[in-house]
């Protein structure tokens, strides 16, 4: 099964949030990863056609795109985790 982002990463979802709003390439990269998750989960309900030899090559870009919006979401789950720890510590 495919899931979103958001159902496999729990803990990230404000990351998430921010970064569909404020970060142009994030959210080019997750819509692609949506779109990717969304034409699998059509192919696998029967709902499309696709070779395998296709949809393991989307697989393997999905997988990709999983990986980069991960880091992605851990930076700036790390980064806002920094910045607060200066606001107090600065207070």
């Amino acid at each position: 099964m495919y899931h979103d982002i958001a159902h496999d990463f729990p803990e990230l979802q404000q990351a998430l949030k921010a970064l569909k709003t404020s970060d142009e390439q994030f959210k080019g990269m997750f819509e692609k990863y949506e779109a990717i998750s969304n034409g699998l989960r059509q192919a696998q309900a029967g709902a499309g056609v696709m070779s395998e030899q296709y949809a393991s090559a989307m697989r393997q870009q999905r997988h990709a795109l999983k990986t980069d919006l991960f880091l992605m979401l851990k930076m700036k789950q790390a980064t806002d985790a920094a910045c607060r720890r200066k606001v107090f510590a600065g207070q």
